[in-house]
């Protein structure tokens, strides 16, 4: 571009979504040869016939923007991708490709998701299916009420012409007898183009036009109605839209799809957005780089994957992790294992937060540990010390009760004491060669946990009691299938002291930010024991979803290697095996005296019993000794 530009309107901005259109001509700004670009033998891919660039069509593509693209450009920018799934079907092929534009700067500008179906390939002659990345799994949009916003784009009979000078020149764009052959009936307009318009429509619409409020847009691919939804906000703060784009012309649905749209301040006014990707790597292992091509393409298994997803997907959440500058080490060892033994293959997001700003050092170690995007959050003081309405004199008095009693962390003046998944220093002992949270997501699991133990009697005297004011007051939060056998011994008499760990937890931030959750920590929060005694959030959470969530909505991860502390979950049988598990099999806490996981099984007589050898039982109980932990 010309140095020497300047645009005579101070908003003036390259389209957010200009990056998806890159792949196509690199920097090549005169007509390129389709065909060749398709079918070269520089572009087979190993164990599949070549592409038929007549019956190519785009199917779903993705981008998030992590970094505005500059007005002037220049040398050193590349295209980094790769081919992260493959997919055979009775119809034909689809390849998913994942993409990282990086400019000269070092810093990710996008990270690109796409798939491409080629109507009538055939690889293994079966249905096949490995996926190993993707784009977030778009929520659908709402059944039970009309959109928010609808608009109606009228689209010219040339477009598809016009459009070509993106690079897309596949001639089912503008020679009907190829798109009939293809079995589209004519010239279609390109994936692409409809993709342009529809992002272009919905800024239009919801924001006036500032291009600089998208954050993520993806879809599946004469005149398009849209309708729009909200649907939620991001662990990040950006407001979630769904929307479905109709073709009034043909009366078939074309769009459907994700946007994460205009940032809102949902932790605090502190939590710094913009630190997420300043320090982000990237180790592709192949790039575009000045218009040359290079690639090479993971090795994908032959055998037949009937579980995997026919197309990318990725649940909606986030690791978090609670930590100090000054545990630095335990961070960067916790994140580390939870990177090598599965993140490294989904690329969730981190959240780090804080209640003092991230040292440069703590942002530049722990970003560099991942390809995910990262961000540091700091939490307000409102948020961390303890209310003005406290009675501090009364609080003091309870502080040093529980430190006469020899009780841990008793002089803590924070309140409540927070436990964040995962922790510093704690071990991931295991591969995780599934993902945990769309696991949960698709059995409509809502509380994951992997060790339970028993609370300390002495910081808690008054919380059951509490609880069942609160039950009494709101009977009707207690869900009928509950997990009360796990909480109590005597019907809900008494409180069993039994919690799920929450230095292990996966949850649906749904049930925290639900009406049963709210109402029940405003109950708990007013009564002052977080202060005057020392509740946890481990009893807190457990108790929450014993009683307001079906036991089938609660998962015990036994397949999950973990240590915190001295106590360890080590898989038994053959999870240790399949798991390539490295922790020692009879170092493991789930039936020592003190764990509750006993408690849990019994709410499943048959499902959840774990049968361990008499003399596996008493080598384990002289390798871990009988504690409480908070």
């Amino acid at each position: 571009m010309n140095q020497s530009f300047a645009p005579l309107d101070p908003n003036f901005a390259a389209f957010p979504t200009y990056p998806v259109t890159l792949a196509m001509k690199l920097d090549n700004s005169d007509v390129i040869d389709y065909r060749a670009s398709i079918t070269g033998d520089e572009r087979s891919i190993e164990g599949l016939p070549k592409l038929n660039p007549d019956r190519i069509v785009h199917g779903t593509q993705y981008i998030e923007i992590l970094k505005p693209l500059p007005l002037v450009s220049g040398e050193g920018w590349k295209l980094h991708r790769r081919i992260v799934g493959i997919h055979e079907n009775k119809s034909g092929v689809i390849i998913d490709q994942e993409g990282t534009l990086i400019g000269p700067d070092g810093e990710i500008y996008s990270v690109l998701y796409a798939s491409f179906f080629n109507l009538g390939l055939k690889a293994y002659g079966k249905p096949f299916s490995k996926r190993i990345g993707g784009a977030p799994v778009a929520k659908p949009p709402p059944k039970d009420h009309s959109p928010k916003y609808t608009f109606v784009q009228q689209i010219a009979e040339n477009q598809a012409i016009l459009h070509r000078l993106s690079g897309d020149y596949n001639t089912l764009h503008i020679e009907p007898d190829i798109g009939i052959q293809a079995g589209f009936g004519g010239v279609i307009l390109q994936g692409l183009g409809t993709y342009a318009f529809v992002a272009r429509g919905i800024l239009d619409t919801v924001v006036n036009g500032r291009s600089a409020a998208l954050k993520a847009f993806g879809c599946l691919p004469d005149e398009l109605q849209t309708s729009i939804w909200e649907v939620g906000v991001t662990s990040d703060g950006f407001v979630e839209l769904s929307f479905v784009t109709k073709n009034l012309t043909t009366g078939k649905f074309g769009l459907t799809s994700l946007l994460h749209l205009y940032q809102t301040q949902v932790l605090s006014s502190d939590f710094d957005t913009n630190e997420s990707f300043k320090q982000l790597t990237t180790n592709w292992r192949s790039y575009f780089s000045s218009g040359e091509e290079q690639i090479q393409i993971p090795s994908l298994p032959e055998e037949e994957d009937s579980t995997a997803p026919t197309i990318a997907q990725r649940a909606n959440a986030a690791i978090v992790m609670l930590a100090r500058n000054m545990e630095l080490e335990g961070a960067v060892s916790s994140m580390k294992q939870l990177e090598d033994r599965f993140n490294k293959n989904y690329n969730y997001p981190w959240i780090f937060l804080n209640n003092e700003e991230f040292s440069e050092e703590f942002k530049r170690r722990t970003s560099m540990l991942t390809n995910a995007n990262v961000s540091y959050g700091l939490i307000p003081k409102k948020h961390w010390y303890q209310p003005n309405w406290i009675d501090e004199k009364k609080a003091t008095a309870g502080r040093r009760r529980l430190q006469r009693q020899h009780v841990i962390y008793a002089m803590s003046s924070i309140g409540i004491c927070v436990d964040s998944t995962p922790e510093p220093d704690v071990r991931f002992y295991c591969d995780i060669d599934y993902d945990p949270f769309l696991m949960m997501q698709n059995e409509g699991k809502v509380y994951g946990f992997n060790m339970a133990l028993t609370e300390f009697q002495q910081t808690i005297p008054t919380l059951w009691q509490t609880v069942k004011e609160f039950t009494d007051l709101h009977p009707e939060y207690i869900h009928p299938d509950n997990a009360l056998g796990f909480l109590s011994h005597d019907g809900g008499e008494t409180y069993s002291l039994c919690h799920f760990w929450s230095n292990f937890e996966i949850a649906d931030m749904e049930f925290w930010r639900g009406e049963a959750y709210s109402a029940f920590f405003e109950h708990l929060d007013k009564a002052g024991g977080f202060y005057y005694e020392r509740w946890g959030d481990a009893p807190v959470h457990s108790i929450a979803a014993g009683l307001f969530l079906s036991k089938q909505q609660i998962h015990f991860f036994s397949d999950i290697g973990y240590k915190h502390s001295i106590l360890q979950h080590c898989p038994q049988g053959d999870l240790h095996t399949s798991g390539k598990c490295w922790c020692n099999y009879y170092d493991n806490y789930d039936y020592q005296e003190s764990s509750c996981l006993r408690h849990f099984d019994a709410l499943f007589p048959v499902v959840n019993q774990t049968e361990v050898p008499e003399e596996e039982q008493k080598v384990a109980e002289e390798v871990v000794p009988d504690i409480q932990q908070d």
